[in-house]
């Protein structure tokens, strides 16, 4: 069983795959994770470009302390589902995902994971973007919230921002929670949430630093769905 595994979903993402993995590898053969086993976990879904024969082509065990895993499947299946079929996967006691992009500081990774060693059961990171976005970025955001302010409302999670892109948990969440999860796509954070706590597992938010990413492949047409998701899941809960 490792000790954290961090798994990085990623659709049509071939042509930043080989930086992400080069980071995340450099990040993680830093001395102070010498003595952690660390599974890094690219689940390939259903990606229509060559991200599946790109993250087969990663060296499985660039360290002693740190492996590599690729997962695949072929039909794109969503987010939520790409993480839950990770976390079935590979064992570990302590997870985080992440966006393949790394919009995210990779030190996030190290304070969720001291965050989890405090009795800390799920960290969510919560965006604060940086000073004087573009246009493109206020926009964005002016979305975001608009989003919050409709998941708070229908759903009753409260007004954070459950869409941001770097989430850690434990074991507890990944035995206690994953099975009941059902939302394969972007309302799977929203459910992970609900759930954890109706388990009454503890949840801290952490603020994150970001950057936004002008080549996202999110669409308007996965806004929508997120809606109509949301709205079913609020049928259920």
């Amino acid at each position: 069983m490792y000790d954290y595994a961090v798994i990085i979903p990623c659709f049509n993402e071939s042509q930043i795959l080989p930086q992400t993995y080069a980071a995340i590898v450099n990040f993680f053969q830093k001395e102070n994770w010498r003595n952690t086993q660390i599974a890094v976990v690219f689940v390939n879904d259903g990606s229509e470009d060559d991200s599946h024969a790109v993250i087969r082509g990663f060296p499985q065990q660039p360290d002693e302390h740190l492996r590599v895993a690729a997962l695949s499947y072929q039909k794109n299946k969503g987010k939520g589902f790409a993480i839950r079929h990770a976390v079935r996967t590979v064992r570990a006691q302590h997870y985080a995902f992440i966006d393949a992009d790394l919009v995210f500081p990779l030190e996030t990774l190290e304070q969720m994971y001291t965050a989890l060693q405090a009795d800390t059961n799920l960290v969510i990171g919560q965006r604060k973007s940086a000073d004087h976005p573009s246009f493109y970025a206020r926009f964005r955001s002016f979305v975001s919230r608009k989003l919050q302010r409709f998941v708070a409302a229908v759903v009753g999670v409260g007004f954070i921002d459950t869409q941001c892109g770097v989430k850690a948990f434990d074991k507890k969440i990944a035995e206690d929670v994953f099975p009941q999860l059902q939302e394969d796509r972007f309302a799977f954070d929203v459910e992970l949430i609900l759930a954890a706590r109706k388990n009454d597992h503890r949840i801290a938010p952490h603020p994150v630093t970001f950057s936004y990413n002008l080549n996202s492949s999110v669409t308007t047409k996965d806004g929508l769905q997120y809606i109509v998701d949301i709205l079913k899941l609020s049928r259920r809960k």
